[in-house]
C-alpha cells in the first residue's frame, strides 16, 4: 500500500508520524532543519510501517526503496526545506 505524505507532522517535537483514517495511511515527515538523508529515511520507514512489514519483508522493502532513491538522482534538496523532483533530460 502506498501511503499519502504530508509535512510537517501535527505533533510538536517529532520528525515522523503515521495516521490511518478509514484504513488509508498518511505519513507526515518534518522537512525543515533536517539532513535530506534523514527525511528520506523517515519516508522509507513510513512506507514500511504503513504496510506493517517486519523481518525479511521489511528489509527487502527498505532495500528496494533505498535503491530506487539512490539510483534515480531525481530527488534534490532545496535550501528552504522544500523538496523538488527533477528529471535529467
Amino acid at each position: 500500500m502506498v501511503p499519502g505524505f504530508r509535512s510537517p507532522p501535527g505533533l510538536e517535537g517529532v520528525h515522523r508520524t503515521l495516521r490511518f483514517r478509514g484504513g488509508v495511511p498518511t505519513v507526515a515527515v518534518r522537512l525543515k532543519g533536517r539532513p535530506w538523508s534523514a527525511v528520506v529515511a523517515d519516508m522509507i520507514e513510513g512506507v514500511v510501517a504503513a504496510n506493517r512489514l517486519a523481518g525479511a519483508k521489511a528489509d527487502r522493502a527498505r532495500a528496494a526503496l533505498w535503491l530506487a532513491v539512490d539510483d534515480s538522482g531525481e530527488l534534490l534538496p532545496i535550501d528552504d526545506g522544500v523538496v523538488e523532483t527533477r528529471r535529467s533530460a
